[in-house]
């Protein structure tokens, strides 16, 4: 399967890039976000690696798509084939993913294949939509609003993504998930109300024609 190369920054040496050139603090993200402000730091200094879906939130509230910190691979159209998906990853230490659906005009679906490493656990999130999960293989615990639900290969759960969510990789291997949510991860531009508030306008001089950050931090 292929694999996207990786960025010439780490993640978290992009996003605190980008926080410092819209000007916000650790702690106006984390209330724009609903993500600790703990998290934030751990995630700039590349200590933790965020789910896909931390991750929208981080970059609605820095006022720019996923695609500026990770290459989302392009679905050429509505079918996917297994031997050209591309897999990516939000962190050395995080999942990596491969992209399932479409973006097209009036879709609301957005759909991966999650591979967890062993021992990871997401950062609790709360964000608009609903989400579906499906264990391929391996074992999660799935906690939702506070109630524990341990997930096995063939389990399912669905649930509002209003609701305060984490999953957890249970298993001695890497457990494999599909997941399938309305979460607008690769509908570029289009910000996700988090629990904090709006997103900066998306259409900003700071960035190149690919989407990559083409500023350099200052002091």
């Amino acid at each position: 399967m292929p694999v996207a190369p990786p960025p010439e920054q780490t993640l978290g040496q992009m996003i605190r890039q980008r926080r410092k050139v819209v000007g916000k603090t650790l702690q106006a993200i984390a209330n724009e976000t609903g993500l600790s402000i703990a998290f934030h730091s751990q995630v700039e200094r590349d200590l933790s690696s965020p789910s896909l879906a931390s991750l929208k939130l981080i970059a609605d509230a820095l006022g720019v798509g996923v695609e500026t910190f990770v290459r989302t691979p392009e679905i050429s159209g509505p079918v996917s084939r297994h031997q050209t998906r591309v897999s990516y990853s939000t962190g050395m230490n995080g999942p990596s993913y491969e992209r399932l659906s479409d973006d097209f005009v009036g879709s609301m679906l957005n759909s991966v294949i999650i591979n967890l490493p062993v021992g990871y656990r997401a950062q609790e999130a709360v964000h608009e939509g609903e989400e579906l999960m499906y264990v391929l293989s391996g074992k999660i615990l799935c906690t939702v609003n506070g109630e524990e639900r341990l997930l096995e290969a063939g389990d399912s759960i669905h649930f509002a993504s209003g609701l305060p969510h984490r999953t957890e990789n249970l298993a001695d291997v890497p457990t494999r998930v599909l997941w399938v949510g309305t979460l607008r991860i690769f509908n570029k531009n289009v910000p996700t109300q988090s629990r904090g508030g709006s997103a900066l306008d998306p259409a900003d001089p700071v960035h190149d024609a690919t989407g990559a950050l083409s500023v350099t931090e200052g002091n």
